[in-house]
């Protein structure tokens, strides 16, 4: 009996016509059909990295203005902690640079009165640092009280107060006006395109030949530990280092998607997931810098 069904079994011959299309299935998985070419992906990285590069190392070029003072305030980085300010791409940091406003910061700086030492105890409520036009530096520290705002100057210890009069015009909170940012029209038209991108991209991510059936997100899952080690590195820099960097968890982000784009064209070799990891990455940046950076 076992010995007939061997025989039927054998004899089955399989449809040439099945067996044609099966391999066809199969050459067209491992044989490369995209539509577009691979060095896109790594075009468009390049192009983020230079405007990276060119963003975290812009120069100052002092402004030219009518006055003749030779020490001009050119621009103020303000934190709301004891922490002094080097960019304004430190966590927490914000820059202002408007003439008026700091017209305003050197008036504010001519009528403060020096007082008697304090006993603080206290974190400052802002820390501000002046930088002028002749490459010095003033760093003011702001404690506002129920009772009582003063100010310190770490560099002569010494310590000021508004006088009564001066006391409406230059209000203690002025300065968390400048600390409110606002989102520009480019920073929100750049994430229109990436999430419209994503959307894109993730439609067309279809199993070659089966329309119906969608791509994963890695192929491989060294590709999906990269990813988890990425996103955990990202975290922890945040949260550990109040005034991290933007420039850290940016290259963190950039490596992380260069490591999946390798080993996507070692293993998976689909234009699509390249194309998915080069947008993620952008679309994270971004995130990163409207979300935390602007907060």
């Amino acid at each position: 009996m076992r010995e007939e069904l061997l025989k039927e079994l054998s004899a089955i011959q399989p449809s040439q016509i099945e067996r044609q299309r099966n391999f066809e299935k199969i050459e067209q998985r491992l044989v490369k059909t995209s539509k577009f070419n691979c060095k896109i992906p790594s075009l468009i990285i390049a192009m983020i990295a230079i405007t990276l590069f060119l963003v975290m190392t812009e120069t100052w070029i002092p402004q030219q203005t009518a006055t003749t003072d030779a020490n001009v305030m050119t621009k103020a980085l303000i934190t709301r902690d004891d922490f002094v300010p080097t960019t304004k791409w430190q966590r927490g940091v914000k820059e202002e640079k408007d003439k008026e406003r700091l017209a305003h910061f050197s008036k504010f700086l001519d009528v403060l009165q020096p007082i008697q030492p304090i006993d603080q105890v206290a974190v400052p409520d802002y820390t501000v640092k002046f930088m002028y036009s002749d490459g010095t530096e003033r760093i003011l520290k702001q404690y506002i009280g129920q009772v009582q705002n003063y100010y310190y100057e770490p560099a002569t210890d010494s310590y000021f107060e508004l006088a009564q009069a001066d006391k409406q015009r230059y209000n203690p909170m002025f300065i968390e006006t400048i600390l409110v940012s606002n989102a520009s029209l480019f920073w929100l038209v750049v994430l229109f395109v990436l999430v419209g991108l994503h959307h894109y991209i993730n439609k067309n991510m279809r199993v070659i030949g089966e329309p119906g059936r969608k791509l994963p997100r890695h192929s491989t899952y060294m590709q999906s530990l990269v990813v988890i080690v990425m996103i955990i590195s990202v975290a922890s820099m945040l949260f550990f280092i109040p005034h991290v960097h933007f420039f850290m968890p940016v290259a963190i982000i950039i490596c992380g998607n260069l490591f999946c784009l390798v080993l996507e064209e070692k293993y998976g070799q689909n234009n699509w997931r390249k194309f998915s990891f080069v947008t993620d990455g952008c679309y994270a940046i971004v995130i990163l810098y409207l979300v935390v950076w602007l907060v």
